[in-house]
């Protein structure tokens, strides 16, 4: 029997609002679920939004990785106690965007990820943005995780970037394809995780 297959869709909404809609039912045609941030926002009762996002990023099947120039905003640091091992050392804070990364990589999830270049047109033209904090955050990527990055220059090339990737079928099968993290990657980010007193870590790359 098939099921649902759900996917998390992580940006900043003042930069890929726009294409996140498009991008959303794109892949609603193809039988995925697409999830965001904003729609736990009415649903926080007594917790937290980084619980409601920590809780779905680590039961869905998928997250896709739309990251700019912006960080977005940060979550109160008093909600952040619980998720505090999961964050690197190198980084102090995370946005709620950078934690919804963070999430998807401790708990070994395939992750798409896709960064726009400097000509990329935001969705709006102004947003949050805690200074340095997105520089830190694509560094840490780009030199720690050594991970598979495709780029876009604009909406149109973003959304056929996205249906490259060989999504399953209606069966909840996950073909990993051309963009998800190597085998390597995820043994290295395992290794990362359970040696938090460890001063240097050696991330592997792809092959």
């Amino acid at each position: 029997m098939s099921r649902e297959y759900r996917a998390f869709l992580s940006c900043v909404s003042s930069e890929f609002e726009s294409v996140r809609e498009l991008v959303t039912r794109d892949l609603a045609a193809k039988g995925l679920i697409v999830c965001w941030q904003n729609a736990f926002r009415h649903d926080l009762g007594a917790t937290t939004l980084l619980r409601l996002l920590h809780d779905y990023i680590r039961e869905c099947d998928v997250v896709l990785c739309f990251h700019g120039m912006r960080s977005g905003a940060c979550p109160p640091p008093a909600t952040t106690a619980p998720f505090q091992a999961m964050l690197p050392p190198q980084m102090a804070q995370a946005s709620f965007m950078q934690w919804e990364f963070f999430f998807a990589l401790y708990y070994n999830k395939p992750v798409f990820q896709f960064r726009s270049h400097n000509r990329f047109q935001p969705s709006r033209s102004d947003g949050v943005d805690v200074p340095g904090l997105q520089q830190q955050f694509l560094n840490f990527i780009d030199h720690e995780i050594g991970s598979l990055i495709q780029f876009f220059g604009d909406v149109t090339e973003l959304r056929l970037l996205v249906m490259k990737v060989e999504w399953p079928r209606r069966t909840g099968i996950l073909s990993r394809g051309l963009f998800s993290l190597s085998s390597k990657i995820w043994s290295s980010i395992q290794r990362y995780f359970s040696r938090r007193d460890a001063t240097t870590i050696t991330f592997g790359r792809p092959t």
